[in-house]
């Protein structure tokens, strides 16, 4: 169980493809059990008295079953069965972990440290790129991305939720960090990997960053923990944040060019602008959720609509997309009926009662919940592994505490 969900922490911030092996290195472990050493055939579903957090998982593969049976209003050409492979995993992995060892507290503390440390090398490498073999950063006030080992919007959350995480174990006390001195280093780490996804000016990023360190610091006061101390550390965050805007000339192009093309939109110009045809995208969305509200275009054929609405309301523009917002991909795609079913998968790792006071869940879950207002997260086998990943770890952790 651990060696797979190693694998797959460290897949995320490099391969798409040990991604996949470690999904399938789960699905396959979860039908055996070495309970005297030796392994041997473990059928699904020969216990049936499952936790509130097993329950949760049972609602993930209401997602396959939706896209698929969109199928039966849409065409189902090659656009169709691409979504249809991308949600697989809705299907399999919350039914593996039903059937998976459950991690405790020690196992969860260690494979956070190990995303932690992936993400500071994968820093390193990017840092290397940049400083050692030269990027001229000025490209960020043309609306590209500084080169990143995976999408860099993707990549931006993960760093974001690594240095959240290193908080997290540094407030927490971990069992795993016993000495002063690692705690410290990890809390170190969590400042400096904030200060790289400033510098790395993804807007995503900043924001996951943001309402992470919010959400702690709501949760602590909540928690009734030292109101001066926190007062202090949200003062820190933010002369941290203002001397990054003036330290870092990423940061300045960023917000230089999203202001100018945001302006060019409101303009009504922006057809060979990046932002601007992203929200372009969810106009249309809300057009083809609007001529279909019911049950939507169906998968099959969403990708078609999209595109035969921007040739009509922007011939001009240089290219078209599917919706940059998951709410409204699922409102076109799935119409009214399956937004409310959707939404209420995707809430449902939220209504546990133990899952609200722990605070990395929350910080996974609301940042994805936010993130879902400015793209479709889960249209990306990377967003959706992000997601789908962290959740079952969380819920499989929960799961235990359940059982306990």
């Amino acid at each position: 169980m651990l060696f797979f969900a190693i694998i797959i922490i460290i897949s995320l911030f490099f391969s798409r493809y040990l991604l996949s092996v470690g999904m399938f290195g789960w699905l396959a472990l979860s039908f055996f059990e070495a309970p005297a050493g030796r392994w041997k055939w473990k059928p699904w579903f020969t216990e049936l008295n499952y936790s509130p957090s097993q329950k949760v998982m049972w609602a993930f593969p209401l997602v396959f079953l939706i896209t698929a049976l969109s199928l039966l209003w849409s065409s189902p050409g090659d656009f169709a069965w691409s979504r249809i492979r991308l949600v697989l995993p809705f299907l399999g992995l919350p039914l593996a972990f039903l059937h998976l060892p459950r991690l405790n507290r020690r196992d969860l503390d260690l494979l956070w440290i190990v995303l932690i440390f992936t993400a500071v090398v994968s820093v390193l490498g990017v840092l290397y790129v940049l400083i050692l073999v030269g990027v001229d950063t000025s490209i960020l006030g043309k609306g590209q991305h500084l080169p990143t080992p995976v999408n860099p919007i993707r990549y931006s959350i993960l760093v974001a939720i690594s240095s959240l995480f290193a908080f997290n174990l540094y407030y927490r006390r971990s069992p795993l960090l016993p000495q002063r001195w690692m705690r410290i280093s990890f809390l170190l780490l969590s400042i400096l990997l904030a200060l790289f996804v400033m510098y790395l000016s993804v807007r995503s990023g900043w924001a996951a960053l943001l309402l992470g360190f919010v959400l702690t610091a709501g949760h602590l006061l909540w928690q009734g923990r030292n109101a001066k101390k926190l007062f202090w550390g949200l003062l820190g965050f933010s002369v941290l944040a203002g001397a990054a805007y003036f330290v870092f000339p990423t940061i300045q192009y960023k917000i230089n060019y999203s202001i100018y093309d945001f302006d060019n939109y409101m303009e009504g110009g922006g057809d060979y602008f990046s932002d601007a045809t992203r929200w372009r995208s969810m106009e249309i969305a809300g057009r083809v959720f609007l001529e279909h509200p019911y049950i939507g275009t169906g998968v099959g054929d969403l990708k078609d609509e999209m595109h035969t609405e921007f040739k009509i309301h922007y011939p001009g523009s240089s290219k078209f997309l599917l919706p940059h917002n998951q709410y409204l991909y699922w409102l076109a795609a799935y119409g009214f009926f399956g937004f409310i079913i959707l939404l209420a998968v995707v809430l449902q790792p939220l209504r546990i009662p133990g899952a609200r006071s722990e605070l990395g869940h929350l910080q996974v879950q609301l940042i994805f919940l936010a993130a879902f207002l400015v793209e479709a997260s889960w249209q990306s086998s990377l967003g959706l592994g992000i997601h789908l990943v962290f959740t079952l770890l969380y819920l499989s952790y929960f799961s235990n505490l359940e059982r306990a």
